[in-house]
């Protein structure tokens, strides 16, 4: 078999590579503008028979870089009696994995073809789900089959069964326990070090809570700033404590805190 994944770049924050991984090796990694579409070729023999996992990641999450990709499609040249499939994956922190709550899959399946066969999901090599989901649909991820790093998911149908996947996203929420906190680890690169100390780079830690307390402790490198909830929005400047390299960063509350969302992001001012 012989085969290939496409995919338009319908939206890009940040300066991140656009990743796939199929079986553990990387087969493309670019930066792929607006308004493109990435072709992902994928070889023969990297490419196995029965299940394959493919991963599609960015090469600098936690700074915010983001793709929006629609119409991402596998196009199998030449195949026999096989299932096509398409893979997502997401990764959870060893911290935000002890303190998850609940996660939720949103995405999006059109069908091309009809009669539309079934979709199977699988979290994990885990099947979670199977049937004929609504074009625009939610699913309840099941917490035991996910795990700390990376989480991979694969969509599939049965061959004559087409389907337009375009993945949205997971939300997790996961609690800053009173008192005890979180610890987290993200890399800053010298060139944003250096703006963020001459001020040409604003850099904001913004924190989205589901419900829970009013405020919210940070800690980075050995400061400690506390924030306040205004709208379940609460965001701190970092600027004076990001550094080159490895920096740790450190979340508690007075009271139970339940977190949707977490993220550091700079901005060129």
């Amino acid at each position: 078999m012989s085969a290939k994944i496409t995919a338009v770049i319908k939206g890009r924050q940040g300066n991140g590579r656009l990743t796939f991984t199929l079986n553990g090796k990387e087969i493309f990694s670019e930066v792929v503008e607006v308004g493109r579409t990435a072709e992902v070729n994928l070889p023969l023999d990297v490419l196995a028979e029965g299940q394959n996992s493919l991963v599609i990641s960015v090469s600098s999450p936690f700074l915010a870089t983001e793709y929006k990709l629609s119409d991402l499609n596998l196009e199998a040249l030449q195949y026999d009696d096989i299932k096509l499939f398409a893979g997502a994956s997401f990764r959870l922190s060893d911290t935000e994995f002890s303190g998850l709550q609940r996660a939720t899959l949103e995405a999006f399946a059109k069908p091309l073809a009809q009669p539309a066969g079934e979709i199977k999901i699988l979290a994990n090599s885990n099947e979670i789900y199977s049937g004929r989901p609504a074009e625009a649909f939610e699913l309840a991820l099941p917490i035991q089959q996910l795990k700390p790093g990376t989480n991979n998911f694969v969509f599939s149908t049965s061959r004559g069964s087409a389907y337009k996947i375009d993945f949205g996203k997971v939300i997790t929420a996961f609690s800053a326990s009173a008192g005890g906190g979180k610890t987290y680890e993200f890399e800053v690169s010298q060139f944003l070090a250096d703006g963020a100390r001459v001020k040409t780079y604003s850099c904001t830690l913004a924190l989205t809570k589901a419900s829970g307390g009013d405020a919210i402790r940070v800690g980075i490198n050995g400061a400690t700033i506390v924030s306040e909830f205004t709208d379940s929005l609460a965001t701190a400047d970092i600027c004076k404590h990001v550094q080159a390299g490895t920096n740790t960063l450190s979340l508690s509350a007075d009271n139970d805190v339940v977190l949707d969302r977490a993220a550091v992001s700079f901005k060129q001012r």
